[in-house]
């Protein structure tokens, strides 16, 4: 969405920013800005999106958790079916209560995953409370054997490589938007089952998206 007037203010009234379009429908801060942890945040766009001189006012509404605390990251190689792998492993404490998480990747500095195709979300079912001592949230190919594998599948690091996990707690909305794109772009299971429902979104006025905020927990680590 081109020409758009776009805000984002805190629910008390502490902070208000305004966006501006540094490319089609791209839309920025003019400096770097630090939200709040445990505040709310309204996003306003304002666009006269169906051309009758009246502009729509498009409003959503996000809450930043907590941020997860991640005190290491190992690495462990696996050869499997004459496969190599890198496997990441987490430790780190699961705070009780119910929580989702979204987990992101970086290699070398460059963010690896895409949301409809690598973003991995999971909820704390299994987990709820207890150390994670260990836990595998990735295994990554061995890029010495690019040629054995599907280059659209799978992430590939060699040896030297840096990566970084970043681990997200996000709000159970986002973590059911993340889930229905995924669906949705994979259609439906069993093949003959009934079309997908729309995707669920805290945009007012029916618009698509889903605006969400989060604080972000990293660790790198560099593949031996």
């Amino acid at each position: 969405m081109s020409g758009a007037n776009v805000t984002i203010t805190s629910l008390d009234g502490k902070e208000s920013w305004t966006l501006k379009e540094r490319a089609k429908g791209l839309y920025r801060t003019e400096r770097r800005v630090a939200a709040r942890v445990e505040s709310s945040y309204k996003l306003n766009v304002s666009c006269d999106f169906n051309n009758d001189g009246v502009p729509e006012e498009y409003d959503a509404s996000a809450t930043i958790l907590k941020p997860f605390q991640i005190d290491s990251l190992k690495i462990n190689s696996m050869d499997l079916l004459g496969r190599h792998y890198f496997n990441i492993l987490l430790y780190a404490p699961e705070p009780l209560g119910t929580d989702y998480y979204l987990c992101k990747f970086y290699i070398n500095g460059g963010l690896a995953t895409a949301l409809i195709k690598w973003y991995i979300v999971i909820n704390d079912k299994l987990i709820d409370g207890a150390y994670l001592n260990g836990l595998l949230i990735y295994s990554f190919s061995d890029q010495n054997k690019e040629g054995e594998y599907d280059p659209g599948k799978v992430l590939f690091v060699k040896s030297g490589d840096t990566i970084t996990v970043e681990v997200n707690r996000i709000d159970k909305g986002y973590y059911d938007f993340i889930l229905q794109c995924k669906n949705s772009r994979d259609g439906e299971t069993p093949f003959f089952g009934g079309p997908p429902a729309n995707i669920v979104t805290n945009f007012s006025l029916g618009a698509v998206g889903y605006f969400s905020a989060y604080s972000p927990a990293r660790k790198s680590i560099i593949v031996p």
